[in-house]
């Protein structure tokens, strides 16, 4: 019988009570007489305690109060200590059959710079993919005709020479005014050797003379100063201009003292004053605007053709599949190893169930299987998560691999963070059931922080296998064991970390608990009194059915006509 069953019980009954008369004929005395002569029960007397379940006190002592308010609370500490310390169990099985077990078996699959080729690793000569790398081996070699006779090299140069027989053409080196009589070369900024070596041009699939004769890489300079750069990058040609330019000035002071000069020394001076007039600024300036041009054309070919999506798509899908895979073992896993040591503590607590070891080992195993078997659910969930996680932390290792290289722990450690960011985000946003957003708040907490100790053990996992390698004894078992120990010290920190947390209770979370406990525990101790209450109300009619005596005069008594004996 419920709450509401009890309660409308007793409704009726006080209804029925207020309908009956408050005077009565007294009831006979023939079974007064009856009951007063009968011998009494005393074996039914000894077995009936109800004082202490019926008595209750009219005044509340606040001591005892605070006495029982001190018991509960100290009740629910007790239980999460226990909670803690069964967690801190189950970690470290998580993270040994997790990403420091499972999950350093699926990194053996990870990459430097990723699943995905992107520019800036293609530049670094790091590809993920053999078709990529190939490519690039199989470039061939320069064609310095197919660059200079390119449309636009030539459409470049007739404009130049136009100009430079009328107003004249400005140096992009040295700001000089080329005129009609100077020897004028149309320079690429980025040389189209160097354009043609570069691995981002060849991943996106454009020819080199298309890139090199861009407009921002063709600028008009002096004919000694191209020939003097040559195939160097605006930067090396610019600390060139610097190094040097010390020894040049004393050259070029020494030639201007001489009375006279040969025509090869006429044609040194021309050059290092020329050379002088260069601006290494400027060539920095012109190197930054061309390489611009080159990075945007390469990039807007390259991220937006199909094949970079199908690979991201594709290596996104491989991702999720290994965390899902990761996630719904580990679940299983973590269950077959906590099913497993229940049984063996059981098997040395209580000794064998069946009639032999074998009997026995069968019986315990079957337990072990339908337990790993109803953990299905668990597992398919475990797996979803896994997936989407994967799929997540791979694009974003593809967004920061466009810009800086990540190594295979790397990887890792962005895989294991997405993952934990994500089920905090879904606690915050999707509360279980019951839950408050401020308790919501605080798990999502303990989860990013569960997960920053995960990735900070991936992080020291390499520096402690290199320690173990360096025992003789233990390098045959380096990698299992520095899972094993990288898996229990991170399971412990979690564990630590979470009671903290709990201790320091930022949101307020633990104390609404601990309400709730409290709450729960009165309401059930009410409930069990009540529900006693009950059950000697049964006794009693039980016993008035069983007992025609007594049961006759009680009848009589609620059944009389109104009288004037009472």
């Amino acid at each position: 019988m419920d709450r509401q069953d009890r309660f409308k019980k007793r409704q009726a009954f006080r209804e029925k009570r207020k309908q009956q008369p408050r005077l009565f004929e007294a009831v006979s005395s023939e079974l007064v007489g009856q009951i007063l002569d009968s011998e009494v029960d005393n074996a039914r007397l000894s077995s009936l305690d109800y004082t202490a379940n019926l008595a209750c006190p009219i005044e509340a002592d606040p001591a005892e109060a605070q006495a029982l308010l001190l018991e509960m609370r100290t009740a629910f500490e007790q239980q999460r200590v226990n909670d803690v310390l069964g967690k801190a169990q189950r970690d470290v099985l998580q993270s040994i059959a997790g990403p420091f077990g499972l999950g350093k078996m699926l990194s053996a699959y990870d990459k430097v710079g990723g699943n995905v080729d992107t520019i800036h690793n293609a530049r670094q000569g790091i590809y993920a993919t053999k078709e990529a790398q190939q490519n690039y081996e199989q470039r061939g070699d320069y064609d310095t005709h197919a660059v200079h006779s390119h449309t636009n090299y030539v459409d470049h140069n007739r404009r130049n020479s136009t100009s430079r027989k009328t107003v004249g053409i400005e140096d992009c080196y040295s700001g000089d005014t080329l005129g009609y009589h100077d020897k004028t070369d149309l320079e690429h900024v980025i040389s189209g050797k160097q354009t043609h070596d570069d691995g981002g041009r060849v991943l996106a699939g454009i020819s080199t003379e298309e890139l090199a004769n861009q407009n921002e890489n063709l600028i008009p300079t002096h004919a000694s100063i191209n020939r003097s750069k040559k195939a160097k990058s605006p930067e090396e040609f610019a600390r060139f201009l610097e190094d040097t330019s010390a020894g040049r000035r004393d050259r070029i002071n020494q030639l201007n003292q001489q009375s006279s000069l040969t025509d090869k020394e006429c044609k040194e001076l021309a050059k290092l004053e020329q050379l002088e007039k260069v601006d290494p600024e400027k060539v920095r300036s012109q190197g930054e605007q061309a390489q611009k041009a080159q990075d945007s054309a390469i990039n807007k070919k390259y991220y937006s053709s199909k094949k970079f999506c199908n690979d991201v798509v594709s290596s996104g899908a491989n991702e999720g599949f290994k965390m899902g895979v990761q996630q719904a073992f580990g679940t299983l896993l973590i269950e077959l190893f906590s099913a497993t040591f229940e049984e063996l503590r059981a098997v040395f607590r209580l000794g064998l169930e069946g009639p032999s070891l074998f009997a026995d080992a069968k019986v315990r195993l079957k337990r072990i299987g339908q337990r790993v078997a109803a953990k299905w659910k668990d597992a398919i969930a475990g797996f979803s998560g896994g997936f989407i996680s994967g799929f997540i932390s791979n694009f974003v290792t593809v967004i920061i691999n466009a810009f800086v290289t990540t190594g295979k722990r790397a990887v890792r450690m962005i895989r294991e963070g997405i993952f934990s960011l994500l089920k905090a985000v879904k606690t915050l946003l999707f509360p279980q059931e019951g839950l408050s957003y401020r308790e919501a708040a605080h798990e999502a907490m303990k989860l990013i922080a569960s997960g920053g100790i995960v990735v900070a053990g991936v992080a020291v996992e390499e520096a402690i296998e290199k320690f173990i390698l360096s025992v003789p004894l233990l390098a045959p078992i380096a990698g299992m064991l520095t899972a094993v120990l990288v898996g229990a010290l991170s399971a412990i920190g979690i564990s630590l970390v979470c009671y903290l947390l709990d201790r320091v209770d930022l949101f307020g979370a633990i104390e609404i608990q601990r309400s709730k406990f409290v709450l729960t525990q009165l309401d059930q101790e009410t409930q069990l009194r009540i529900a006693r209450c009950d059950d000697i109300a049964d006794e009693v009619d039980q016993y008035l059915e069983t007992t025609p005596l007594v049961g006759n005069l009680v009848g009589q008594f609620y059944s009389g006509k109104p009288g004037k004996n009472t």
